[in-house]
């Protein structure tokens, strides 16, 4: 009897649903958005063409499940050790090769947003 009382917990457990993804990490590029979730996967949000070079933008993730939004917010403040090696990167004809500094919204399908900073 003892041995039953023990084995109903466990598979009470094992029918558990497993945690909703999270997201965990965003990287961001001047053409698109990256999102890692919890569970392994990679969503992406490509900045939309009509969106301004220095302004903001949002679009849906893609390969997340539905109701995943990403806003993206320029960082207009300026480092001046940034400035100068994106002169040098540029003067190199390296232009892009640093994340752009922005802040990322992530809004779950429940409605809690995970913010980021980029570059991390």
């Amino acid at each position: 009897m003892r041995r039953v009382g023990l084995i109903l917990p466990l598979m009470l457990v094992g029918c558990a649903a497993p945690p909703p993804p999270a997201p965990v990490a965003a990287r961001l590029s001047a053409s698109q958005l990256a999102v890692e979730l919890s569970d392994g996967r990679t969503c992406r949000a490509a900045r939309p063409e009509a969106a301004e070079a220095a302004g903001p933008w949002s679009a849906g993730l893609a390969g997340c499940p539905p109701g995943w939004q990403a806003a993206v917010a320029p960082d207009p403040a300026i480092n001046p050790v940034r400035a100068l090696v994106e002169t040098v990167l540029s003067a190199l004809a390296l232009e892009g090769v640093l994340a752009p500094r922005a802040s990322v919204t992530v809004t779950r399908p429940d409605g809690r947003d995970v913010r980021f900073v980029s570059p991390p």
